[in-house]
Parts: structure tokens; C-alpha cells; sequence
């Protein structure tokens, strides 16, 4: 069967197989990105992009992954983590910055873990997290 496929495979022009080539990564594209699309859709966001366009990393954690808050379109906040588990995540909402950075911050004391991991984006070195939002000038580059 496999050479069957590999002479199939040979058989095809290039514009054939461009073609395959393509509908079978836009398969697995959608297989994929669509997930997060559609995390994206429960948090109010059309895509994954604009959602990730509003989403700050606070801290790592070695069991839980990273942990984020996002602004949601309705001006909540959501925080999430992204573990071993597939999107779509399971997040919690906040009416306020407040809360949400204050949840995450008691979160991050219950796991003991060391404050170097708490490195919380869209803030500066020494900036009073608790008091303001983040800006999305001060995040980080990736």
C-alpha cells in the first residue's frame, strides 16, 4: 500500500500536489487553530489573534503552565491557563482588573512557588500591578 502511495504520490504534477499539499494543511490548520478560534469565540473575540492581541502572561507555574488574563471585549477580565490540557481553556471572569490580578496573585502564594516567577506583562519593573491595567506598549516581544 505505502508504494502504491509514493507512486500516487509521483504520479501527481506539481500543481497537483500543491493542491493536496495544501488541502491537507488547511485541514490540519483548522484541526488545530480552530480550537483556539473557538476559545477565542467564547471569550466574545472573532479570533484567536485579536484575543491574544488583549491577553497578558502573569506567571508560570511548573504543574499548571502559564497562567493569563485577558480583556474581554465586554471589558471583564478572564483569567486562564494553558496546562496539558487543549484549548478551549477553562477561564474564569472578573468585572475588574482587581479581582482578577488579586485571584491570580492568591493563587500563585497557595502554590509556594518562587517570585521569580511572577513576572506579570504589561507592567514595568517596580510598577504597582494591583492599582492599574496593564498596557499593551509594555508587553513583551515574542
Amino acid at each position: 500500500m505505502l508504494n502504491y502511495r509514493k507512486q500516487n504520490w509521483r504520479s501527481l504534477s506539481l500543481v497537483e500536489r500543491a493542491l493536496k499539499m495544501e488541502k491537507q494543511g488547511n485541514f490540519y490548520h483548522r484541526l488545530l487553530i480552530g480550537k483556539y478560534e473557538n476559545f477565542a469565540l467564547n471569550m466574545g473575540y472573532l479570533t484567536w489573534e485579536s484575543a491574544l492581541d488583549n491577553t497578558y502572561c502573569i506567571y508560570h507555574s511548573e504543574k499548571q503552565g502559564q497562567w493569563y488574563v485577558t480583556l474581554l471585549p465586554n471589558k471583564e477580565w478572564a483569567i486562564w491557563n494553558c496546562s496539558n490540557e487543549k484549548p478551549p481553556y477553562r477561564s474564569t471572569a472578573f468585572h475588574t482588573w482587581q479581582k482578577a490580578i488579586n485571584s491570580l496573585r492568591l493563587s500563585f502564594e497557595k502554590e509556594g512557588l518562587p517570585e521569580w516567577n511572577w513576572r506579570p506583562e504589561g507592567f514595568d519593573e517596580g510598577e504597582d500591578i494591583f492599582s492599574k491595567e496593564p498596557d499593551q506598549e509594555k508587553r513583551y516581544m515574542y
